[in-house]
């Protein structure tokens, strides 16, 4: 059987190639966890698009709010939340949605745009004729801007000991 994959002609890879392959490189620093220390928060995984991150499961995400962006960061798995309407709102009795995901950052790598700015992908995908897809990237986004949204980085999955009586 013959699958032919067409390179966008733009001259980058197509999505599909370089995001799976992105993401099950960053999932290889994820460790079990069975007992979450302070300093760390929890967001449950609804979509299927993680290697190791499968819906129903727990991802542990240490906090560090207003995350720094920069040259060394390594792109990788983020926990991402946001509000409507924000803290700031005219509107304050107006009921506050507050969403959280795991998200994949990474550098931004279009062409035209300038140094430094990141971009995330959500884990939604699907697969089509046996290749995953997932949706397009969110961004440019200046280091600065991205950070307001993200919680900290993925480490690991919660998996309760059975043993601990967090069960």
């Amino acid at each position: 059987m013959n699958i032919n994959i067409v390179v966008p002609s733009n001259g980058l890879p197509a999505m599909f190639d370089t995001i799976g392959a992105e993401i099950e490189r960053s999932s290889a620093r994820l460790q079990i966890i069975n007992r979450i220390e302070p300093g760390h928060g929890v967001v449950p995984v609804f979509e299927d698009g993680g290697v190791l991150l499968r819906p129903g499961e727990v991802a542990v995400y240490k906090e560090e709010r207003a995350y720094k962006f920069c040259d060394g960061t390594p792109p990788g798995l983020y926990c991402l939340e946001r509000q409507r309407p924000v803290a700031c709102s005219a509107l304050p009795d107006s009921p506050r949605v507050i969403e959280r995901e795991v998200v994949y950052v990474r550098p931004a790598a279009r062409k035209g745009l300038e140094d430094g700015c990141w971009e995330y992908v959500s884990l939604h995908s699907k697969v089509v004729r046996g290749i995953r897809r997932y949706v397009r990237p969110e961004g440019p986004y200046y280091p600065w801007a991205l950070g307001t949204y993200i919680l900290g980085p993925v480490v690991g999955v919660y998996v309760p000991s059975p043993l601990s009586g967090e069960c």
